[in-house]
């Protein structure tokens, strides 16, 4: 959908947490609550959206999550 990561990309190098870089165009408010709607939980500082995934995180889970965030950034 177009963002950019802002965390390393090795799993060995970033951790838990998955973060992404939001356009300036893109209130990290209104992603934030777009995911919210859907029961998706995550956190923002700046424009720098942060995901945990954690071992309970689906496949569908993550293919929601990824709806979500394409539906609001590319309005």
């Amino acid at each position: 959908i177009g963002l950019t990561l802002a965390s390393p990309r090795s799993e060995h190098q970033r951790g838990g947490s998955v973060m992404l870089a939001l356009p300036e165009a893109v209130h990290a408010t209104a992603v934030l609550s777009a995911l919210r709607q859907s029961g998706i939980h995550a956190d923002a500082r700046g424009q720098t959206l942060r995901l945990s995934p954690g071992v309970m995180t689906t496949a569908e889970g993550t293919a929601a999550m990824i709806a979500v965030l394409a539906g609001v950034v590319q309005r």
